[in-house]
């Protein structure tokens, strides 16, 4: 679903970036925003799996206290939209229990909407494959596991083989970017191409090699990086510089003209700088980078990024200091993680599973970005000899899915 005056559920109902059990909004109840809550008639929520029960909890709270209403959610009517078999909520090292505790099909609130679940039965993004549709629909629920493992096997046509491990990255990219080297200026170019990888190690490893591939100036951008509470110098500066922390863009940040990026936050939802949206780098100065939409609804718009600071969470990071990072909210992006790309469709997806997929729906969201098999490559580790290997990991959280089906 794609919502052209749609705002962010954090934005609209005012839910903290740092969420718990009794959170509570940030919208007061004589405020513009909370008028605009009161006088809607219908709230669309899409990718509501991706939400955190408490944050549902949430606005549920909040509107029951602006309608001084007693009734779920106020009695305003909640349409919640999104695919169960796509990924969960992100709970920062959460085991398997507490990711399923964390879904919104586990909040008080999910028998308000349980009786009333409209169902697709195929991926519309796949129509024009009917073989691959199907396929798709297995791995989302979880079917066709070889037995007694979590392996699933994949059609023979997708799996790029032949070579070593890197050989196959290679011909990955070749396959994903063709003559990159001489189409990359091509308008359109990177609008239709990405590869996914399950962690950020191996993305930007394979961004730093697809970026030396382009025969433009490269620009390197340095970060501005402190640390709070550090009278004595205690932490130096290589060591702040070195800290990489998911979600924050790095210390030294390569780029250079026609090459596609990605949005680490929301800037400006109202010009398309979201978090999530693909951009191509059209210029640069010292204090911004020039770019065009690639994605959402905003596609060939020309934006100006500025510089933004990063604040880190020492619970989430596990460091003993804030880190305060300045530097533009972006990263490359020839390749994302899959949790990354969720929501988006790539005509020419490549996956690297080098490392398997580690949570709930995150194979099946990798292998959904594309619309056919055509245009779907994975490399997944081969043996050192013998027949090659088409078997990967898929996992999939069938007590999650048992309530929606």
């Amino acid at each position: 679903m794609n919502m052209p005056h749609g705002r962010t559920a954090h934005l609209t109902f005012g839910i903290p970036p740092k969420l718990l059990q009794n959170s509570v909004s940030s919208i007061s109840k004589n405020s513009h925003k909370a008028d605009v809550l009161k006088k809607a008639k219908l709230i669309i929520w899409d990718e509501a799996p991706m939400t955190h029960r408490h944050a549902l909890e949430l606005v549920d709270r909040l509107l029951q206290d602006l309608m001084d209403s007693n009734l779920p959610f106020g009695g305003k009517v909640m349409v919640l939209g999104g695919d169960f078999r796509q990924v969960l909520p992100v709970v920062k090292k959460g085991s398997r229990p507490q990711i399923v505790n964390a879904s919104i099909v586990n909040s008080h609130c999910w028998i308000h909407f349980q009786q009333n679940i409209i169902r697709l039965s195929a991926n519309m993004r796949a129509a024009g494959d009917p073989q691959f549709q199907k396929f798709l629909l297995s791995i989302g629920n979880g079917q066709g596991l070889t037995q007694n493992s979590n392996q699933i096997n994949l059609p023979h046509s997708m799996v790029v083989h032949g070579g070593s491990d890197d050989q196959n990255v290679d011909s990955l990219i070749d396959t994903i970017f063709p003559n990159i080297r001489t189409s990359f200026s091509h308008s359109n170019y990177f609008m239709d191409r990405a590869i996914l990888c399950c962690k950020n190690k191996s993305v930007n490893q394979i961004n730093s090699k697809i970026l030396s591939y382009i025969p433009s100036e490269l620009i390197t951008y340095t970060s501005h990086d402190s640390v709070e509470d550090n009278p004595q110098g205690l932490y130096l500066p290589e060591y702040i510089n070195s800290i990489n922390i998911s979600g924050f863009p790095p210390h030294l940040l390569q780029i250079k003209r026609g090459v596609p990026i990605i949005m680490l936050r929301n800037l400006d939802r109202s010009i398309g700088l979201c978090n999530g949206t693909r951009l191509i780098v059209e210029n640069f100065s010292p204090s911004l980078i020039f770019a065009k939409v690639a994605s959402g609804n905003r596609i060939g718009e020309l934006v100006a990024i500025p510089r933004i600071p990063f604040i880190s969470d020492p619970e989430e990071t596990g460091l003993p200091f804030k880190l305060i990072r300045t530097q533009f909210p972006v990263n490359l992006a020839f390749c994302l993680t899959i949790n990354k790309s969720q929501g988006q469709t790539i005509g020419n997806v490549g996956i690297v599973l080098h490392e398997p997929v580690f949570s709930h729906g995150q194979l099946y969201v990798a292998l959904s970005r594309s619309k056919s098999s055509h245009t779907t490559k994975v490399v997944i580790p081969q043996p050192e000899s013998g027949p090659p290997s088409y078997q990967t990991s898929n996992i999939v959280y069938k007590e999650v899915l048992s309530r929606v089906q």
